[in-house]
């Protein structure tokens, strides 16, 4: 959950992130973020909630940047793709953290 408490986020085995309003009864989903290979197995907001890192199977860990964040690019307004991947693992990158 985002520190705000607004957002929750949910990873998967189908490779994708989703981004669900905790402030709707029905909490609707606000985003899917989708660039993962496989599964993804851990998220980590940042601290001011700016941010979200992902680490995946695919040996890869992806910072993305959530609707509302000042960092969203103004060629993806919609932040479905990550602002960057980090690709030195060599095999599955099982935890993310904010130090």
């Amino acid at each position: 959950m985002s520190h705000d408490g607004r957002t929750i986020a949910s990873s998967s085995k189908d490779k994708t992130v989703i981004l669900w309003d905790a402030t709707d009864p029905g909490f609707r989903i606000v985003k899917q973020l989708i660039g993962h290979n496989e599964a993804c197995s851990h998220i980590a907001w940042s601290p001011d909630d700016q941010y979200i890192l992902t680490a995946s199977y695919d040996n890869n860990v992806r910072l993305w940047a959530p609707p509302g964040s000042v960092h969203v690019r103004d060629s993806d307004e919609k932040g479905q793709r990550p602002l960057r991947t980090f690709a030195k693992h060599r095999q599955s990158v099982t935890a993310v953290g904010w130090l």
